[in-house]
C-alpha cells in the first residue's frame, strides 16, 4: 500500500462520518419542524407562546455554545460526537411523550436539552468541517451543509408521510431518536482521534504556540472583520430559523392544511439542498463576496413572495426561492471566519455564538409581529437583516488568496479525499 492510498483511507473516513453527522442534524430538526404545528395544537399554544418555547430551545442552544469550545478542546471532537447524539435522542424521545401528554414543564425541559445538546454537537461538526475545508484545495464546507439540508428535505417528506399516515407524534419522535443515536455513533468513529486542543504535557512549545491564547479569544469580539461577518451569518441564520419555525405555521393560518404546510417547507428544504451541493462551484467561480450578495439577493425575493401570498398565491415558488438563497450563507461565514485555521475556533464559536443570540431575540420577536401583524408580515424582520447583508457582503473577501479561490469545483467525494490526503503526503515529505 503506497503512502497516499494509506492516508486517503482516514481522510475518507473523516470526510463521510461529517457528511452523516450533518444529515442526521438536519434528518432530525425538520423532523421537529414538520410536526410544530401539531405540537402547538397538543400543546393549546398561542403564537406568542411558541415564540417562547423557540426562545427556551435557543437559550439552551446559546449554553452550550458557550461551554462548546472548552467541552471540544477538553474531550475530543469523537467523544462530544458520541455524548450529544446519545443526550439528543433521549431528550427526543421523552419529548414526543411530554408533548403528546399536554404537559408543558416537561416539554420545555427536554427543548432547552435538546438545544444545548444540538448546539455543542453542531460547534463540534462545524469546527472539523472547517479543518477539512482548510486543507482541500476546494470549498467542501458547501457540500457539508449540503448534507444537513438534504437531511431537512429528507425529515419533511417524511413529516409529511407520517402526517398523512397519521401517525402518532410520539412514534414518530421515537423512531427518529433511535435511527440519529445509532448513526451518531457509527458518525462518531470516522472522527480522527484527538486528545482535544487544549494544552498538554505531551505537547512542544511549538504545539503550545499554535493555540489562541485567552486574550486573543476575548479580542475576535473587537475585530471588524469578525463582527461583520458574524451579522452576516446571524442575517442567514435569522432568515433560515424563521422559515424552519414559522413557515408552516404561516402556511396552515392562511387556510393550508397541515400536510400543504409541511410540503412548503419542504420546497424550502430542496432549496437549500440543491444550493448547498451546487454552491461549492459557485464560491470557486464567482468568489465569496460575489456569491454572499447573490443568496441574500435571493433570499430577500423569495420572503417577498412568501409575504405577498395573498396577492400572488405562489408561496412554494418563494419557499423555493428563500430556501435557496439561505442556502450558502452560513457555509460562506464558517469559511471566512477559517482563513486562519488558528484563531477558528473562536472566531466560529462568536459566529455561532451571535446566531444563537439572534435568535433568542428572533423568537419571541417574530412571535409578537405575528400575533399583530401576522406571520407573513413579521417575516419583513429576516428581510431588513438580509438586506444589509447584501450590502456588507466585502467583508467575507478571503484573507489570503487560496488554493480554493483558483480550483474548479470538487466532482465527487474521493475526488476530495484525494486532494486532502495528497497535501497530508506533501507535508510528509
Amino acid at each position: 500500500m503506497t503512502t497516499t492510498s494509506r492516508a486517503v483511507a482516514p481522510a475518507r473516513s473523516w470526510l463521510l462520518a461529517l457528511m452523516l453527522l450533518f444529515l442526521l442534524h438536519g434528518l432530525f430538526f425538520s423532523n421537529w419542524v414538520s410536526r410544530s404545528p401539531e405540537v402547538q395544537d397538543l400543546l393549546r399554544f398561542s403564537t406568542f407562546q411558541m415564540g417562547i418555547l423557540a426562545t427556551i430551545m435557543t437559550v439552551g442552544a446559546i449554553t452550550g455554545t458557550y461551554f462548546g469550545v472548552a467541552l471540544v478542546s477538553r474531550l475530543g471532537a469523537r467523544n462530544i460526537v458520541r455524548t450529544t447524539y446519545l443526550g439528543l435522542s433521549a431528550a427526543y424521545v421523552i419529548l414526543g411523550f411530554s408533548v403528546s401528554a399536554g404537559d408543558v414543564l416537561i416539554t420545555s425541559v427536554m427543548v432547552f436539552v435538546i438545544g444545548f445538546t444540538s448546539s455543542v454537537g453542531g460547534l463540534s461538526n462545524n469546527l472539523e468541517g472547517s479543518r477539512l475545508d482548510y486543507l482541500s484545495r476546494r470549498s467542501i464546507l458547501p457540500s457539508l451543509h449540503g448534507m444537513f439540508s438534504l437531511g431537512l428535505l429528507l425529515g419533511a417528506g417524511l413529516g409529511a408521510l407520517f402526517l398523512s399516515w397519521q401517525v402518532p407524534l410520539a412514534v414518530q419522535f421515537t423512531g427518529m431518536a433511535i435511527f440519529v443515536a445509532l448513526g451518531g455513533l457509527v458518525g462518531a468513529n470516522g472522527i480522527p482521534r484527538s486528545k482535544g486542543r487544549g494544552i498538554r504535557e505531551d505537547m512542544s512549545t511549538s504545539e503550545i504556540r499554535q493555540l489562541p491564547s485567552r486574550a486573543e479569544a476575548r479580542n475576535v469580539w473587537r475585530e471588524p472583520r469578525t463582527v461583520w461577518i458574524a451579522f452576516i451569518g446571524l442575517s442567514f441564520v435569522l432568515a433560515e430559523s424563521a422559515a424552519a419555525t414559522w413557515l408552516p405555521i404561516a402556511l396552515v393560518d392562511s387556510g393550508m392544511s397541515q400536510a400543504d404546510g409541511a410540503l412548503g417547507f419542504m420546497f424550502f428544504a430542496i432549496a437549500m439542498t440543491v444550493g448547498r451541493f451546487g454552491g461549492g462551484f459557485v464560491m470557486d467561480v464567482i468568489g465569496r463576496v460575489k456569491t454572499t450578495a447573490l443568496i441574500a439577493t435571493i433570499a430577500c425575493a423569495g420572503i417577498i413572495i412568501v409575504m405577498a401570498n395573498e396577492m400572488l398565491q405562489a408561496p412554494y415558488i418563494g419557499a423555493f426561492l428563500w430556501g435557496l438563497g439561505c442556502s450558502l450563507g452560513f457555509p460562506i461565514v464558517v469559511s471566512a471566519l477559517s482563513d486562519d485555521q488558528r484563531l477558528a475556533p473562536p472566531r466560529v464559536n462568536a459566529l455561532v455564538m451571535t446566531a444563537q443570540v439572534s435568535n433568542l431575540a428572533a423568537g419571541p420577536a417574530l412571535g409578537g409581529l405575528g400575533q399583530v401583524f401576522g406571520l407573513f408580515g413579521a417575516f419583513a424582520l429576516p428581510l431588513a437583516f438580509l438586506g444589509v447583508a447584501a450590502g456588507a457582503s466585502r467583508v467575507t473577501a478571503p484573507l489570503r488568496k487560496s488554493g480554493k479561490e483558483l480550483d474548479a469545483a470538487p466532482t465527487g467525494v474521493i475526488d476530495v479525499v484525494q486532494v486532502i490526503a495528497q497535501r497530508e503526503v506533501d507535508d510528509i515529505q
